[in-house]
């Protein structure tokens, strides 16, 4: 088994003995290593996505394009989150750099943390991911990934979408996304916003939260600060 480190191919048998204290520790991780490299061979030979989960915009030359997914573990939601710490802005660069930096079929998951009844959190969490071609994963703070969440946006059919991930905001800092039934909107900034809309939208109908979902037309919408909005278009094409 064999690293290029900067242009030189070294065995990684003489690299884990120079950078570990012990023969034991060296064997470790060469066992680790060999296990990856399998992994990387075998899915290689059978077709089989591998999806790692990141800390960084996987922008290093040892990482970019190697992998055909990565996993954004608590992107949002909590207190170590980058959307926490650094903003929303921050959260949405290593998601597109996560997309960017992966190989095809760009498998990139979106994870946040949040109470299970906080639907103006998941909105805008759904909101934000859609704003891309990641998938939206949500895990309940009180159990981990002991659980399944399901939320009324989750059974909306909003088709393919028919315009590229937006490089800036659509107006009064919302972000928008249009599918081919519907739209989203995603409001990041610190204060609520009330936007005009073109005919043709409604809100979708849900129980969960019916003061946002009541799916009444929609000729303009307030949304709240760090909110989302999913809407419908009122007529659906054949394919629907």
């Amino acid at each position: 088994i064999h690293s290029t480190i900067r242009g030189i191919e070294t065995p990684l048998y003489e690299l884990m003995l120079r950078n570990t204290k012990s023969y034991q520790g060296s064997l470790l991780f060469l066992i680790v290593l060999q296990a990856l490299t399998v992994a990387r061979v075998h899915a290689r030979l059978f077709s089989i996505p591998l999806m790692g989960n990141i800390d960084s915009d996987f922008s290093e030359a040892e990482y970019k394009l190697q992998l055909e997914g990565a996993f954004l573990e608590g992107l949002m939601g909590k207190s170590w989150s980058i959307e926490t710490h650094q903003g929303w802005a921050a959260a949405m660069q290593r998601y597109r750099h996560a997309m960017a930096n992966t190989r095809s079929p760009h498998l990139v998951g979106f994870n946040v943390h949040g109470r299970i009844a906080d639907y103006r959190f998941m909105r805008y969490a759904l909101a934000s991911c859609l704003m891309d071609d990641g998938y939206f994963s949500y895990t309940d703070q009180e159990r981990n990934y002991s659980s399944v969440v399901w939320f009324d946006e989750f059974d909306v059919k909003l088709g393919a979408a028919v315009s590229r991930p937006p490089a800036a905001e659509w107006k009064e800092g919302v972000w928008r996304r249009d599918f081919a039934h519907g739209v989203a909107l995603v409001n990041p900034t610190d204060h609520p916003v009330t936007v005009a809309l073109e005919p043709g939208l409604r809100r979708i109908t849900g129980k969960q939260d019916p003061a946002a979902n009541d799916g009444q037309p929609a000729v303009s919408v307030t949304l709240a600060a760090k909110d989302g909005l999913i809407l419908k278009r009122l007529k659906l094409t054949p394919t629907d």
